[in-house]
């Protein structure tokens, strides 16, 4: 059974992909393939890639998807797609820039067309370098957050953070993924989350890589949540029950590695006298994505704790509100560019890696004078105090 959130986003995604395939073409065939070729029939040879890549993203939108097969294309469609495409769009849009300069000003020159080809070559070498090189280069980013509402016996606290594994897209690679969990695991952290997307739509996904992901250890415990992926809205199940299904299998294959899945539920960390609360919310997404959060039952019986720790796979936290008086805390990518009352801006900022190390201090630092890039999408602990539900 085709879903809704698969019909329309099969519609929105043709459209713009046909779009953005197509627009470059005609643009950069009439402006320079039939100057160049003075009408040769051989100038449509120019349209032969971005024919290829049209029967192909036909094929992926009306195919079954049945086999795991489908999803390796996907990908490979994908990153074909982003070299083939993206320099044109590039080009493109550089190129028309001239277009003043050469009909207002009569300049013979084409300064913005040399530095679209420029720009484009640099994203079609990008996209190959994070395709083929890229993907298997594991970082580990330190974040420091500090906060006055932490217990003292926190204090030095540090977890370890990973997130969409998509175990779909590894294609069997079990040495590399085996690589990232022994660089988390050589980190030593107290606990270790995980949030969301553990494989692109089935559960079977996980099965190469159980054993490997088991190996995943802290004191504290594996903790995870689900994302919009886990649901496996993107797949044609046959009836709702398959998919019910297939989300149960991706639940107990994780309970099975020694994971504990935070489903709008909460567990208490406690040392010596002290406790935190670590809450876990469902995808919680906006219309076509799935919405299944529920922060208010996950935090039910936390009152206690004074600090909390929210994981959740979506950025926009600003969407959460806590009936407590109390702080609560998000451990989550989020972008830095977009500070607000609610959200001071954060401590710390760094690219987000397969494995992000956040080390929880007692001391409180000050929120002026910041050090990071404002643009950088970063891996942050953002908080705020809680406000009556809207």
């Amino acid at each position: 059974m085709l879903s809704k959130l698969s019909i329309y986003l099969s519609i929105y995604l043709s459209i713009y992909l046909f779009l953005l395939l197509i627009i470059p073409d005609i643009h950069i065939y009439k402006s320079y393939i039939t100057k160049s070729t003075g009408g040769n029939p051989f100038g449509w040879l120019w349209f032969i890639p971005s024919v290829i890549l049209l029967f192909a993203l036909v094929w992926i939108l009306l195919s079954s998807r049945e086999a795991l097969a489908a999803q390796h294309l996907i990908g490979t469609f994908t990153i074909t797609y982003m070299v083939i495409v993206l320099p044109k769009t590039i080009f493109m849009i550089c190129s028309l820039l001239d277009l003043p300069l050469k009909y207002l000003f009569k300049w013979q020159i084409q300064p913005f067309s040399w530095l679209g080809i420029i720009l484009g070559t640099g994203i079609m070498l990008m996209v190959l370098y994070g395709a083929i090189w890229g993907k298997t280069r594991f970082n580990v980013k330190q974040v420091t957050f500090a906060s006055p509402d932490l217990p003292a016996a926190f204090d030095g606290y540090r977890i370890a953070q990973i997130s969409d594994i998509h175990t779909g897209s590894w294609n069997g690679d079990r040495a590399t993924l085996q690589k990232a969990v022994d660089l988390i695991n050589a980190q030593q952290t107290d606990l270790i989350v995980f949030t969301g997307d553990i494989v692109n739509t089935k559960a079977s996904e996980l099965e190469p890589f159980e054993n490997i992901l088991a190996q995943l250890k802290a004191p504290d415990g594996v903790f995870s949540i689900l994302g919009n992926h886990d649901y496996g809205p993107y797949h044609n199940w046959p009836t709702t029950e398959a998919q019910d299904q297939n989300i149960r299998d991706v639940q107990n294959k994780q309970a099975s590695m020694g994971w504990q899945l935070l489903n709008n539920d909460h567990v208490i960390l406690k040392r010596a006298t002290d406790s935190i609360a670590l809450i876990g919310v469902e995808n919680n997404g906006e219309p076509p994505f799935s919405q299944y959060s529920d922060l208010p039952k996950a935090m039910e019986g936390t009152e206690q704790c004074s600090f909390k720790l929210l994981l959740t796979l979506r950025t926009d936290a600003g969407k959460y509100s806590t009936r407590t008086s109390t702080s609560c805390w998000r451990v989550t990518p989020t972008p830095c560019n977009s500070p607000s009352d609610d959200f001071p801006r954060p401590n710390s900022c760094t690219q987000n890696g397969v494995g992000s190390i956040w080390k929880v201090n007692k001391v409180c630092t000050s929120t002026s004078g910041w050090d990071i890039s404002d643009e950088c999408p970063c891996v942050s602990v953002h908080g705020r105090k809680s406000r009556s539900s809207r």
